[in-house]
């Protein structure tokens, strides 16, 4: 599907993924950013509309040398 293709290639490599069907799934990420769990919201500054996405790590995420990620 070539709109999934274009949204996948817009998020973050590896924090979420979007399966053929266009159905975003998470991958490094807890959950998908949602409007529903409060990790995505919009606000409004002079007139402009912007979008603040929040990810949460799954635990015990690792660097590929094997150090734990940290995002405190």
């Amino acid at each position: 599907m070539i709109a999934a293709r274009n949204i996948e290639s817009a998020i973050e490599v590896d924090l979420i993924g979007v399966r053929p069907d266009g159905t975003p799934y998470p991958v490094l990420a807890f959950n998908v950013p949602s409007f529903s769990n409060s990790t995505w919201i919009t606000f409004s500054v002079n007139g402009k509309t912007w979008m603040d996405t929040t990810y949460y790590l799954r635990p015990n995420v690792k660097w590929s040398d094997g150090v734990n990620v940290s995002y405190e």
